[in-house]
């Protein structure tokens, strides 16, 4: 578009000089026709299409367009006094056929008197300074759109590498559920289950050698009762859902088994926490220590967990002095700002006296 509203304005600027120097008349009027139409066949045979474009096909020559302005030339003069117009055609295109246009435009001043002359120049380089302006300006066009597509692939690549962390997070929480779950169902089986086991056997060694038939009703009811029990029981351990994670022991056990870092927990938390809730601090503990250990001078790290009565509170701190980019967050801190937001809550970063990380949220939100 701009490179239409700078022919259209050079096309008026040389009308009006040939006009005023050759007045109103056919030839002008003819002139000033033929060089419209030679704006707009220009414009068609510079530009490429969308599908030239999208194909990157080479640009069509200019050449046979400016034989034939010229020739036309030769036979009304006046066209010569539009040839700004197709100098800043030549100058788009970028075409060695460009250098005959300074020729033309020595041809274009003989017809006419020297005083017509400064005006002509200085048409010719206004079509020169704004061919090389608007060439300039699809330059740096041409690099925004690279650099915004290339942006874009990065922050694609920065999603789906985020989207790969948080998958493989989650996969450590569910072997962490896995083997909360393992741990449970072995504790039942081993002591409650085993001593079900033990009293189903005594009782059908009763049912073998008493002879007192009126403890027989008795005996084969508790036999019945306790093999429901069992069954209850092996019911319970196989259907042990995600909920028997310990938030208190995983972070605990997280705390002990970090190397490169003093980590300390302070836990004051009830055992009844909504499963959402469990799942996404643990993520959020795991990220912040990664963090603090990848990009921190901290030695020291401290965990601390809270329920209050409308609302629950993480708190992660470090004592480390590198500040970091406060303006770009890494993929890391967006995770977890995602993930306060699909809890309800809120998230808050300080970095006063080390890296601190605030995080709230409200108990009617799980």
């Amino acid at each position: 578009m701009k490179h239409i509203c700078n022919k259209l304005l050079l096309l008026l600027s040389c009308g009006y000089f040939a006009f005023s120097l050759a007045g109103i008349d056919r030839a002008s009027v003819a002139a000033f026709l033929l060089s419209l139409v030679a704006c707009c066949l220009a414009e068609l045979r510079i530009d490429p299409s969308p599908r030239e474009a999208a194909a990157k096909s080479p640009r069509r020559s200019f050449a046979p367009l400016l034989l034939v302005y010229l020739l036309l030339a030769g036979k009304l003069p006046l066209l010569l006094l539009f040839l700004p117009v197709t100098l800043y055609d030549g100058l788009r295109c970028r075409q060695k056929t460009v250098l005959l246009i300074p020729a033309a435009l020595l041809l274009a001043a003989l017809p006419f008197s020297f005083a017509a002359l400064p005006p002509f120049l200085l048409l010719a380089a206004c079509a020169v300074s704004l061919a090389l302006a608007s060439a300039k300006l699809d330059e740096l066009t041409a690099k925004l759109r690279s650099l915004r597509d290339n942006a874009k692939e990065h922050q694609q690549i920065a999603e789906d590498n985020y989207r790969l962390l948080q998958s493989q997070q989650d996969a450590l929480v569910s072997v962490a559920i896995l083997r909360e779950r393992n741990r449970i169902a072995r504790e039942i089986h081993d002591g409650v289950g085993h001593l079900l086991t033990r009293s189903i056997l005594q009782v059908g060694a009763l049912l073998t050698i008493q002879k007192d038939e009126s403890l027989k009703g008795p005996l084969l009811s508790l036999q019945d009762t306790l093999s429901t029990a069992m069954t209850g029981i092996r019911q319970s351990v196989h259907d042990l859902h995600d909920d028997s994670v310990n938030l208190q022991s995983f972070v605990k056990e997280l705390a002990r088994s970090t190397e490169g870092l003093h980590v300390t927990v302070d836990y004051d938390m009830s055992d009844q926490l909504p499963r959402e809730l469990k799942i996404g601090f643990i993520a959020i503990i795991q990220e912040a220590l990664t963090n603090t250990l990848r990009h921190s001078d901290a030695t020291e790290f401290r965990i601390l967990l809270r329920e209050h009565p409308a609302f629950y509170q993480l708190l992660l701190f470090d004592n480390g002095s590198q500040q970091g980019d406060t303006k770009n967050p890494g993929i890391g801190l967006l995770g977890m700002a995602e993930r306060v937001r699909a809890l309800g809550g809120t998230l808050k970063i300080r970095r006063e006296h080390g890296f601190q990380i605030f995080i709230s949220i409200m108990k009617k939100a799980c």
